[in-house]
């Protein structure tokens, strides 16, 4: 029901007959350095429920089938440092409730449809380094409860809508050192118990702690952060 396979350093490809393992539930490949392509038959593993792919440098793209497999629940897509683009059509997998795509440093644009992925819990796309902007869309995801932006340090602001995030309770910023300000939608995050900024060096300005009655861990190091009034935090 398991398959994992880890640090093999001269594995190139993988068979066909991957395909073929029919009552394979999870599969994780990692670190698997020169491993440049995925078989078209992944998408045939009708039972898969967690795919992991983390720190396999060569490998450059995914197969369209991986949007065949209806029951993954979990998708991790990390530390794939070559990966220029990623699979169209990621919005099939209406099964999904965490996924993480951390790392793709060299993809300029998410895909349109991950916000149609309304059962996510967990969403992880830290050190999108190409990434200019999150959209509106963010806010169509109301059942996250762990967002994770760090490292992604192209943007400025965040969207209004993450204010529609009301079930969010960790909020993860690290080293996003363009963003200057969070939005005033915030405070309706009642639910928030971590929020992290450490190194998000360019913000200014957030609404007061006592806005989210909640928080146990607040990490503010390295930002322009002062106290300013009742409120309201801002340089």
């Amino acid at each position: 029901r398991k398959l994992k396979i880890c640090g093999c350093e001269c594995l190139r490809m993988l068979p066909d007959e991957l395909g073929s393992l029919s009552g394979l539930e999870e599969f994780v490949l990692e670190r698997c350095n020169v491993l440049a392509a995925l078989p078209e038959s992944l998408g045939g593993l009708n039972s898969l429920k967690v795919l992991k792919l983390e720190y396999c440098d060569m490998l450059t793209s995914l197969p369209a089938s991986l949007t065949n497999l209806q029951q993954l629940a979990v998708l991790e897509i990390s530390g794939l440092k070559a990966m220029t683009s990623l699979p169209t059509g990621l919005g099939r997998l209406t099964s999904l409730t965490s996924l993480n795509l951390s790392g793709a440093r060299q993809v300029t644009a998410l895909p349109i449809d991950l916000w149609t992925l309304t059962a996510l819990t967990e969403l992880k796309i830290g050190f999108f380094e190409a990434l200019t902007s999150i959209p509106d869309d963010l806010g169509r995801l109301r059942s996250l409860k762990v967002l994770d932006l760090s490292g992604c340090k192209g943007f400025t602001r965040l969207p209004d809508s993450l204010g529609c995030l009301a079930n969010l309770s960790e909020l993860k910023l690290m080293f996003c050192e363009s963003l200057e300000r969070l939005p005033d939608s915030m405070v309706k995050l009642g639910q928030l118990t971590e929020l992290n900024l450490y190194s998000c060096t360019s913000l200014a300005s957030m609404p007061d702690e006592s806005a989210f009655p909640l928080l146990q861990e607040v990490d503010k190091a390295k930002t322009r952060l002062q106290p300013e009034g009742p409120g309201f935090l801002g340089a």
